[in-house]
């Protein structure tokens, strides 16, 4: 993201009056992915797969939803940005909230309003670790779901959930395979993701032996899901 946009954003009032700004403009994709969010090319993935399928279909996330799935995405977004503002503003966490609590909002929302409210939480999020980022010379962290994540391990699980998320929905593409093949989502699972609690692995835990499989079957098999 541009360093002045970041100066321009740096207060919460002026980050919920753009985002609410961006919300309502039209091509809300493209007025995103100009500002760079985290995880740039899995968002542009996401986005494009977002505003071509029904909101209602099925999902590979069992007993999930398109609209659900956003909603988690939307949810998380929000999490992260609150989680970050408050580090960074009075120096201090809270508990992440469950699944549950904080995903229950944006599941009410109707499809289109979702759809707008993602991109806004992606903008917040965007911002926030931008200036978690450039705060202590990249050394400041934020304790997300037990685990306590600088910039970079926040961008990673990010870019994590969006590739996940998006084999969710449309399965083993060439985008999809592609993303999911990149060791380092791999490790991240293995290693933060395990760490955090509640757990937050569909099976409970990540798999201990997932065998000699293609990397991105490698990728699904830790986070719980069936690839064929």
């Amino acid at each position: 993201m541009n360093r002045i946009v970041v100066g321009v954003l740096d207060s919460p009032t002026g980050q919920a009056s753009c985002a609410r700004a961006l919300a309502e403009l039209p091509g809300a994709t493209k007025v995103l992915q100009f500002f760079s969010p985290p995880a740039e090319k899995a968002f542009g993935a996401f986005a494009d797969t977002l505003l071509s399928v029904d909101p209602h279909a099925p999902t590979a996330c069992a007993g999930w939803s398109v609209h659900e799935l956003v909603a988690h995405l939307a949810a998380g977004s929000a999490e992260i940005a609150d989680l970050v503002e408050l580090e960074l503003a009075e120096g201090r966490s809270r508990p992440t909230r469950d699944f549950g609590e904080r995903e229950a909002p944006y599941r009410a929302l109707s499809p289109k309003r979702l759809r707008r409210t993602f991109f806004a939480e992606a903008l917040r999020a965007t911002v926030a670790v931008e200036r978690l980022a450039a705060a202590d010379d990249g050394n400041r962290r934020v304790m997300f779901t037990g685990v306590a994540l600088d910039a970079p391990t926040l961008i990673l699980h990010i870019e994590s959930e969006l590739a996940l998320h998006r084999w969710d929905i449309v399965g083993s593409d060439a985008v999809s395979i592609a993303a999911l093949s990149d060791p380092r989502l791999a490790e991240h699972a293995l290693t933060t993701v395990a760490a955090m609690q509640p757990n937050v692995f569909a099976s409970g835990g990540p798999v201990a032996d997932v065998g000699d499989c293609h990397p991105a079957e490698r990728t699904l098999l830790l986070w719980g899901r069936r690839p064929s």
